[in-house]
């Protein structure tokens, strides 16, 4: 369909589960325009071997269908289900973001999207208000960073 031929992970069963990747060459059949996504949650200075498969994956799948790409670096999420902070969790997050650009995207067409600074804060706004709000009575009877477990629950439900 591609005039590529298949990865070698797919030819050798190495993936044997995939999310949309029908929906992908529908669109891609039927000249449909479609970006590719991943991300990571960072929580560590460098990407291992089981970090590098879906990146090196995806690469892959960019070059074959000249397609852009978001990476997601969820660092907020990370702040919220971690033991670490805020500060930390956005160097973790360049740091990884280093090692995923040296995956070989196309830099043209690939865009880094830090979750924490997303155009749309609104959803943010609200949810710090909320917990500043509510949060602030649920600490007193909740020990352990309660406002993170506060702020987990307005995380988007990702499909």
């Amino acid at each position: 369909m591609t005039g590529h031929r298949a990865h070698h992970w797919l030819r050798r069963g190495l993936f044997f589960s995939h999310r949309d990747l029908d929906i992908l060459l529908t669109k891609y059949e039927a000249g449909e325009p479609f970006y590719l996504y991943t991300g990571r949650g960072p929580s560590s200075e460098a990407l291992h071997l089981g970090h590098l498969v879906p990146f090196t994956f995806t690469r892959w799948l960019q070059k074959v269908f000249d397609a852009p790409l978001v990476v997601q670096l969820t660092d907020d999420e990370k702040y919220l289900v971690k033991d670490l902070e805020l500060e930390e969790c956005h160097r973790l997050a360049f740091a990884n973001a280093r090692d995923i650009i040296a995956c070989g995207f196309d830099i043209e067409k690939t865009f880094k999207h830090p979750e924490d600074r997303k155009a749309d804060d609104v959803q943010s706004n609200q949810g710090l208000l909320w917990v500043l709000d509510v949060g602030q009575h649920w600490e007193a009877r909740v020990p352990s960073r309660p406002s993170r477990a506060l702020l987990l629950l307005l995380l988007p439900r990702r499909p």
